[in-house]
């Protein structure tokens, strides 16, 4: 998705924020332990998998955009300033792209397998989404091509803190609406693919 400046990139992230942390609590909170684990099949993840997988992926990023956006003054002619992915961060984003349905695998170190019936990821989850909308609010002042957040899997290569946000609400949402695929009766509308 292509945004035509900055304000319109932070509104949309933090709209999309708002609407998972939604979703989540109004479609996935309610579910019995045993909708949370149910999976069609051996390959599949369930819900709680799903999640997890997204928590695997925030108690890295969560920390990274922290340390990046913290304590840091505003920056002079950031609400100016015009923003643009970077080479990677828009191929990364155009891989991770709701409307391609094409399936990527998943690193091993990032394969949950979630069987623990006493233990549900969405309160973790909910607190990812928190912290990622105070980002977002302290991105508001900052010019998002400057500052480089690492990618988990390969650090040597950055992301700028515009891509790193949308990654983050991107992976999120192809993961959300692989979980909300599982609900029983499947009848909940799944996330935009805009």
């Amino acid at each position: 998705m292509k945004f035509s400046n900055r304000n319109e990139l932070l509104n949309y992230l933090d709209r999309e924020v708002q609407r998972q942390a939604v979703i989540v609590k109004e479609q996935l909170f309610p579910l019995s332990h045993s909708a949370l684990l149910w999976k069609p099949d051996a390959e599949t993840w369930n819900i709680c998998e799903c999640l997890e997988h997204l928590n695997l992926f925030a108690r890295y990023y969560s920390l990274q955009l922290r340390l990046r956006t913290s304590d840091l003054p505003p920056e002079n002619g950031a609400q100016h300033e015009r923003f643009s992915s970077g080479w990677f961060g828009s191929w990364i984003l155009k891989a991770l792209s709701p409307e391609r349905d094409q399936k990527m695998k998943t690193l091993s170190r990032y394969n949950p397998k979630f069987g623990n019936a006493d233990e549900n990821p969405i309160q973790e989850f909910l607190l990812h989404l928190r912290e990622l909308q105070i980002v977002i609010d302290r991105a508001r002042n900052l010019n998002l091509n400057r500052h480089r957040v690492p990618v988990q899997f390969f650090p040597i290569l950055t992301l700028n803190l515009g891509d790193a946000l949308q990654f983050m609400l991107l992976h999120q949402q192809r993961h959300l609406n692989q979980a909300l695929e599982l609900v029983p009766g499947n009848e909940i509308p799944l996330l935009a693919r805009n």
